[in-house]
């Protein structure tokens, strides 16, 4: 069923969906198996994965070209390139099919800045994506000194900075692209806030809810101050998520100070991510 599932994801983004491979490999061998099972469970998955992913090229390339659609992206017609060239090695190389005398055209969207370590964290993706960031590796971190599903937590961490890897890595970017890694992020934070839940480790849940309510605050004074009324409003919100988090704890028997802690708190974790989504239809 993964590797359905993860064919499915090839006829829709092509090969950015097998980047999940890596990270579905290394947790397989931390489930509870046998080595042997695990190798033909995987060698199973992996030829499934393979055979439906490439249903749509075998099926387009043995059609003859004239009863066909030209295949877009391509100087040749040939759905290889377009998967492979096109839409794969030449999202790596800006100078890759430059012209027509190379063996494919490259496409290199200029809306995610310059490649580089902390590319998502640049003007361009931060309010996409970077203020969960902080949030995801915490959670990481929660999960494997609770030990709590291990494999489940070894897959979701591996595809999350697989992702975060391969995006930081390309040569052109579009800001859309990075909700494939958000995936496995929310999963993350979900799962360690629910197992600090369960076995009483609250410390998670403040250093997850703190660390997100103050990056996200921090992300929208340096990112979203186009956005009329939003820096007065975020430094009013921080202000109490600083009293909440630093301070606050020993005034926290009053409801006053509770429902104040409560809604700096829900106020920096909501109010970044809210202002950009409302202004999309409304950009600078």
């Amino acid at each position: 069923f993964a590797g359905a599932w993860i064919a499915a994801a090839f006829q829709m983004y092509m090969i950015v969906a097998w980047a999940v491979w890596p990270a579905l490999i290394l947790a397989w061998f931390f489930t509870q198996q046998k080595l042997g099972k695990k190798i033909v469970d995987l060698a199973i998955a992996g030829f499934t994965s393979l055979g439906l992913s490439l249903l749509w090229i075998f099926i387009v390339w043995l059609t003859p070209a004239a009863n066909r659609p030209y295949v877009g992206g391509t100087y040749s017609n040939s759905p290889w390139e377009m998967v492979f060239g096109y839409n794969a090695l030449g999202r790596f190389s800006s100078e890759a099919g430059a012209d027509a005398s190379s063996s494919y055209r490259s496409f290199t969207p200029p809306f995610g800045g310059e490649a580089g370590i902390d590319r998502l964290f640049n003007y361009q993706l931060s309010g996409q994506v970077s203020w969960l960031i902080p949030a995801s590796v915490i959670a990481i971190i929660a999960l494997l000194v609770l030990r709590e599903k291990i494999a489940t937590t070894i897959f979701l961490a591996g595809w999350f900075l697989t992702f975060a890897v391969m995006f930081s890595a390309v040569s052109g970017l579009h800001q859309f692209y990075v909700t494939a890694m958000v995936i496995p992020m929310v999963a993350l934070i979900a799962m360690a806030l629910e197992a600090s839940l369960r076995t009483g480790q609250k410390m998670w849940i403040a250093t997850i809810v703190g660390v997100t309510a103050l990056w996200s605050v921090f992300v929208g004074l340096t990112y979203a101050g186009y956005l009329d009324a939003l820096p007065l409003v975020q430094l009013a919100v921080a202000a109490l998520t600083l009293i909440g988090l630093f301070a606050g704890y020993r005034f926290l028997k009053t409801p006053a100070a509770r429902g104040l802690v409560t809604a700096g708190i829900i106020g920096s974790l909501i109010i970044t991510p809210a202002a950009l989504a409302s202004d999309t239809l409304h950009p600078p």
